[in-house]
């Protein structure tokens, strides 16, 4: 009705799959955090510059509309200098209130950098794992096959699968086994 249950061995031979894919992980991991390291370092920098560059030129300004308003000039000239000083206040709180959410989208940014960085960090060991299989799977059947020739018992053919590894140990394994049983059958 369900079909048949088939308890899976995820590892075969736990030390060496795990060491396969730490070392698979390790250079992804390095490579990952350097590239974000340098993404934000960047990203700071910019940040800092887009906030820090139009500041110095309103302060600049300001400066200039304060001598100004200084030196004695007449009313015509002092109402057009108050109007400057005005635009130039709300100048500078329209760039403070850009530079807020400016920070704010850097800090939506750095959070989807984090979110990608552990995803290809997931997907880099779960396919290390998966390919841990094209290895382990075959080394343990081999290293079975031979354990039983060396007990004097017969195995059954050697065939690998289509795609794991080692697939020409397998074939020089099902050829030793043939000999074998071929002086035993000239013996008998």
């Amino acid at each position: 009705m369900f079909g048949t249950f088939r308890r899976r061995t995820y590892l075969i031979n736990k030390s060496s799959q795990l060491t396969y894919v730490a070392f698979s992980v390790l250079p992804a991991l390095v490579l990952t955090i350097f590239c974000v390291f340098f993404i934000f370092k960047n990203g700071e920098l910019i940040l800092r510059g887009s906030r820090e560059q139009p500041i110095v030129a309103i302060y600049e300004l300001q400066q200039s509309v304060a001598e100004l308003s200084n030196h004695g000039i007449n009313s015509e000239v002092g109402n057009e200098v108050q109007e400057l000083q005005g635009k130039l206040v709300n100048l500078s709180q329209s760039l403070e209130s850009s530079y807020e959410e400016t920070t704010l989208r850097w800090n939506s940014t750095r959070q989807v950098l984090y979110l990608v960085m552990f995803s290809v960090l997931f997907c880099v060991g779960f396919w290390a794992f998966i390919y841990s299989h094209r290895i382990a799977g075959p080394l343990y059947r081999i290293q079975k096959n031979i354990d039983e020739l060396a007990r004097g018992e017969d195995i059954p053919p050697v065939v690998l699968r289509k795609n794991d590894e080692f697939q020409e140990l397998g074939a020089s394994l099902e050829t030793l086994r043939l000999r074998i049983r071929e002086k035993e059958n000239v013996n008998s």
